[in-house]
């Protein structure tokens, strides 16, 4: 649907430097005045970090719990299209008939006045690469900073997981999986251990991280009962009993030592991945807990928190898997139902590995019907596929990844696992050449960059839906209520043309002064294609599109 020269900002005006009241359910007169305002007609344009490849469950999903949530996710997709950008419980929009007009029927809709959530931030972590690479060449360690961390230069991630080297007795072949631990003995620190991977911190740091989160795959060897960072010999619990509160400790003077030398910490997650039995196969650090332990490790890292009266939040775990009724759902309710915990506790984190998008309605289902509001991080993903892909097939896996992620289950963070990866496998978002210590980049990278240079912490976002099953479709408003970001995944394969409209609004306002759109596909890198008032055209077929209006 073409429009003619100029009329792409005919209907849209801006309310500008107003302050949005954030809470869910409370659209302000700034909120409304943004979107809901005439119809907006234009054109969208366009002129092996890997975990271990099979890891074992310790219980499998409790079968009332996942009935309940196969009905109740299957309710959903009953009322919904399933590739749209907006389950039916955020739809929530007022109709057009109400307000008198109506939208055109093959635009993508817009409505500001259902909100969902607010925006933490996108990030990744320093496993398994930051050790080695950060002790490379200062120009290639900016190199890989600049196209994680930049905004102007790359992608302009916000959030960095530090992983807390567990040493010890690790035996795993590969040489990138071994960390290092500051711990020389109970209480004291060698702060120069692991320099690699403070170096990259910091790097990242200096280039707008602000949300810095402290985590353990597996607490120090001498707080395990074989003494193995990789695991218990048989994937048993390796905790030694009564360990919790050195494990406490040990990570609060961490986090305490990186907040005194300038770096945001905010979160220290002592748990990663507890269903898993861990052991030496899967050949890199990791501890195995029951629910029990997760929760003991928990209160022993609140009760520390408190006695050094804290500014960190306790994130406490990491669930190695989305659809798991031990370790996500029921433990989600465990966690968020306990008065003690819970108060510590901003978010409940997640992994997407191997969750399709029927799991994710499940979880989204469960979730719901738990009582609790509780928000989710995705704090791990990567393809789990072998194989070095520099195109856009691996850029729009994750590009569905992260466009379900945020729709379906209102992710408040989304993060990479690994970001820098030297492995014949679909996992970084940089593959390097450790001989030659040389950095690339993909397409990956640049599909992330759709959202996270744009959708920025503090964005709140907004019903958006498209008629074309093709287009997978995402908003976000500014906390100014300055600025409309529109993400849209074109998964065919031809291009396809669509007008935006948003519903009537009923007040005043000022005209916006731009619009660019930025394009990830097999001919441009997240580059902006346009600016201003354009001409008609189209999402080009298999790519990322970001409209930024302002």
């Amino acid at each position: 649907m073409k429009t003619a020269r100029g009329q792409s900002w005919k209907s849209l005006r801006i309310t500008r430097n107003k302050t949005i009241n954030t809470k869910p359910g409370k659209p302000t007169m700034a909120l409304l005045a943004f979107l809901l305002l005439g119809f907006l007609t234009m054109s969208a344009c366009g002129s092996a970090g890997m975990k271990p490849e099979e890891k074992e469950m310790t219980d499998a999903p409790l079968d009332t719990v996942q009935a309940t949530a196969q009905n109740a996710a299957q309710d959903t997709a009953q009322n919904t299209d399933t590739d749209a950008a907006v389950p039916a419980e955020s739809t929530g929009s007022a109709s057009s008939a109400e307000a008198g007009e109506k939208p055109d029927e093959g635009a993508i809709l817009l409505d500001s006045a259902s909100r969902s959530q607010t925006m933490d931030g996108f990030g990744t972590s320093g496993c398994w690469w930051a050790q080695d690479v950060g002790t490379w060449d200062v120009s290639v360690k900016d190199r890989i900073s600049d196209w994680l961390f930049d905004r102007e230069k790359g992608i302009g991630l916000t959030q960095y997981r530090f992983n807390a080297g567990a040493g010890g007795l690790n035996e795993a072949k590969d040489p990138w999986r071994r960390v290092e631990t500051f711990e020389t003995a109970p209480g004291v620190y060698d702060w120069t251990k692991d320099a690699g991977s403070v170096d990259m911190m910091k790097r990242a740091v200096a280039r707008g991280v602000d949300d810095v989160l402290i985590f353990a795959n597996s607490p120090p060897g001498r707080m395990l009962k074989n003494g193995r960072t990789t695991g218990d010999d048989i994937g048993n619990p390796n905790l030694i009993p009564g360990m919790e509160d050195d494990f406490a400790r040990y990570l609060v003077d961490i986090a305490d030592h990186f907040k005194a030398e300038g770096i945001p910490v905010r979160h220290i997650s002592p748990v990663n991945e507890p269903q898993w039995n861990w052991k030496l196969d899967n050949g890199q650090e990791g501890c195995h807990y029951e629910p029990k332990g997760v929760l003991e490790v928990g209160r022993a890292l609140v009760l520390e928190l408190k006695a050094r009266k804290s500014s960190f939040t306790a994130s406490l775990v990491d669930s190695g898997k989305m659809w798991d009724a031990k370790y996500t759902v029921d433990l989600y309710g465990k966690l968020a139902g306990d008065k003690e915990l819970s108060a510590w506790l901003p978010h409940f984190a997640v992994h997407a590995y191997w969750s399709s998008e029927e799991d994710k309605r499940m979880l989204a289902a469960a979730i719901r019907n738990s009582g609790y509001d509780l928000p989710l991080w995705q704090s791990e993903w990567c393809q789990m596929e072998g194989g070095k892909d520099f195109g856009m097939e691996s850029a729009m896996v994750l590009a569905r990844c992260v466009h379900e992620d945020l729709t379906i289950l209102d992710c408040t963070a989304w993060q990479t696992w690994i970001a820098v990866s030297r492995y014949d496998y679909k996992d970084g978002l940089v593959y390097v050449d450790t001989a030659s210590k040389t950095a690339e980049d993909m397409k990956r990278l640049w599909a992330l960059g759709n959202w996270s240079r744009f959708v920025r912490p503090g964005y709140i976002r907004i019903a958006a839906e498209s008629p074309d099953k093709n287009l997978l479709v995402s908003a976000w408003l500014s906390p100014m209520s300055d600025e409309v970001v529109l993400v849209v995944v074109n998964e065919g394969t031809n291009d396809i043309s669509s007008n935006i409209s948003s519903l009537p609004d009923s007040g005043t306002s000022s005209v916006p002064q731009t619009m660019t759109v930025w394009e990830t596909s097999a001919a441009h890198n997240l580059e902006k294609v346009s600016e201003g008032n354009t001409d008609a055209c189209m999402f080009p077929a298999r790519s990322i599109t970001t409209l930024v209006m302002r």
